[in-house]
């Protein structure tokens, strides 16, 4: 057995039921990618509102969110996520079949659904799939603001752009956005 690490979830749903039974799950499930154990931690939010607040205190590896919730659904919480810049795996759980909502999801970039009721080997298999997503976009973006921290003291607005630029730059392996960084650094001399 290898070393251990800790893999981070936010559960977010109105229902104290489902978010403990959720709870209840996840902790029962094993995850091990690339010969590390992982330990897990579960934060739960009872709202969207309450669930963006907990993701903006703190990092998290994968959410588990319903999509409707009083205050704010699953969806605004999502958007408000991925409109900073922030691209975790996030699993919407539903007990509506609403096509147009599961287009705007994917659209916001979810990993996937999960109907209610679930099934525990369904739960597992799309957990297992969103954590193993969720270590290797934490490992991405640990190198992205290794590579930005040099650019402190930039707006940040073309923070923004350099991380995208960077992202860019990593997930293609071919380097082809130098001349973005180059003139992005160009803005920084000359300021």
């Amino acid at each position: 057995m290898g070393a251990s690490r800790i893999l981070r979830f936010l559960v977010v749903d109105d229902e104290a039921e489902i978010r403990d039974l959720l709870v209840e799950q996840l902790r029962l499930l094993r995850f091990s990618f690339g010969g590390i154990d992982y330990q897990v931690e579960i934060e739960i939010a009872s709202n969207g509102k309450e669930g963006l607040a907990k993701f903006e205190a703190s990092q998290f590896d994968v959410i588990l969110t319903d999509l409707n919730m009083p205050l704010m659904t699953g969806l605004e919480m999502l958007g408000a996520i991925r409109g900073n810049g922030n691209d975790v795996p996030a699993v919407i759980l539903t007990g509506f079949g609403d096509r147009k909502k599961s287009a705007e999801a994917l659209r916001l970039g979810a990993y996937s659904f999960l109907d209610k009721p679930w099934k525990g080997a369904y739960l597992q298999k799309v957990m297992q799939g969103a954590a193993e997503q969720g270590i290797e976009t934490r490992s991405l973006n640990r190198e992205i603001e290794s590579r930005v921290a040099k650019y402190h003291g930039l707006p940040a607005q073309q923070l923004r752009q350099l991380r995208n630029v960077f992202r860019s730059m990593i997930l293609s392996g071919d380097g082809l956005h130098r001349n973005d960084v180059s003139s992005i650094e160009k803005k920084k001399k000359s300021a």
